[in-house]
């Protein structure tokens, strides 16, 4: 039989226990066992995920028996997955989607849309995300997603004449930028 494994973003696959390269032409002897690489990880940071699969009858994926002669093109379609490095954990639209934006696995070409939030850190202390962040998921990343680090102030007092950097203004009960100078 002539078997070719085609549009494989993945390198490789198995007949009969041995390695074979995607995108050529082989005789091979029937009946063959063709295994496809259903997850494989080129390094610690991508991996591709085998999706589907067209060409194959009576296909139990990863593993394949072709027992009769003839010429096989088969079509292994696999999505290729980053993993991403998120700090902090925020609130964001994944695809559109709302949902948390965790370190993990995405897969390429993901659109990331981190809007303005309040991350509670402990109680008194704040990461504010104070702008519109974007990203597209197109090879491993390290995210720090932009904050400003904020304490709250307590007052017993409904308000306090006092210069904020540099300024003359009241302060009152609230949370205010690290940094601030009263």
């Amino acid at each position: 039989s002539e078997m070719c494994i085609r549009d494989s973003t993945f390198p490789y696959y198995y007949i009969n226990g041995s390695i074979y390269h995607s995108n050529r032409t082989y005789l091979v002897t029937v009946p063959a066992n063709l295994t496809l690489v259903k997850v494989g990880y080129p390094n610690n940071e991508t991996r591709f995920l085998l999706t589907s699969v067209q060409g194959m009858a009576n296909s139990s994926l990863p593993t394949v028996i072709i027992d009769k002669d003839g010429i096989y093109v088969i079509n292994a379609t696999y999505v290729t997955q980053y993993y991403v490095t998120v700090s902090p954990q925020v609130n964001a639209y994944i695809n559109g989607v709302k949902e948390k934006f965790t370190s993990g696995w995405y897969d390429e070409g993901t659109k990331v849309v981190v809007f303005p939030q309040v991350i509670q850190v402990v109680q008194g202390e704040i990461y504010n995300v104070t702008e519109t962040h974007e990203y597209v998921i197109d090879y491993p990343m390290t995210i720090k997603v932009p904050y400003v680090v904020e304490y709250y102030i307590a007052l017993n007092l409904e308000s306090l004449p006092a210069i904020i950097n540099g300024i003359n203004s009241t302060l009152v009960s609230g949370y205010y930028p690290e940094g601030t100078r009263i």
